[in-house]
């Protein structure tokens, strides 16, 4: 054989470690073609909401005589997510008042893009200008909108019976209030002068991270 023809068969030979890591490659392919005929898998089929996709829009408001057209607007179209809304200052002793306690209402809508559970939290707090901050009932005594599920007994919440969904109409969360189980007796025989205030909020979270973040076993409306 010439000396030629030698130093072409040596090239053609190939590295048995380059030979080896081909096969590994070759076998890495099939496996995982193998594997997603199989399992049918998608990859990446879970792609995570963001809570920046949660936007919720509130009103506020006291109702006239009829106990549905707002007498007077306290936040019109709130953006939820821009922070809490400031304290409400009400009036507890005057059923006529514009403002009294009993003609608050709260209603919220989903402007967002998220499929997400949704809680409303309504809690007040009596503040006097002798004795200060007053121990109080654990809530007011305000009937729930048919679309919620009031479970103030366990954690101050009410909640929306399953997904909201976005971009639909006010739907109203407190719609009522139970005058007769409103007793003030105790605070209105204080000296000085006392203020009752109420604070509205609403939580969200993904329909599939309730447990996470809200840490429940179980759905709240289905308990």
């Amino acid at each position: 054989m010439s000396k030629n023809n030698t130093k072409h068969n040596k090239k053609r030979r190939l590295n048995p470690l380059v030979i080896v890591a081909l096969v590994i490659c070759a076998l890495a392919v099939i496996y995982s073609a193998t594997g997603a005929w199989l399992t049918n898998s998608i990859p990446n089929p879970i792609r995570f909401t963001t809570l920046e996709d949660f936007d919720y829009q509130m009103n506020v408001y006291f109702v006239g005589e009829d106990n549905i057209t707002p007498a007077k607007m306290v936040a019109e179209n709130y953006n939820c997510n821009s922070g809490a809304l400031d304290p409400i200052e009400v009036d507890f002793s005057n059923p006529s008042a514009t403002d009294y306690v009993g003609k608050l209402r709260v209603a919220i809508k989903q402007v967002g893009s998220g499929v997400a559970y949704t809680r409303v939290r309504i809690s007040h707090e009596w503040v006097n200008s002798i004795s200060g901050r007053l121990q109080g009932d654990s809530y007011l005594p305000y009937t729930v909108g048919g679309s919620f599920v009031d479970k103030r007994d366990s954690d101050s919440y009410v909640y929306f019976n399953g997904a909201m969904p976005a971009n639909g109409d006010y739907t109203v969360v407190f719609n009522n209030f139970d005058a007769a189980s409103f007793d003030v007796s105790t605070v209105s025989a204080l000296s000085g002068e006392t203020k009752l205030l109420i604070n509205v909020s609403v939580d969200a979270v993904q329909f599939n991270r309730y447990q996470q973040i809200w840490g429940m076993d179980t759905i709240p409306w289905r308990s």
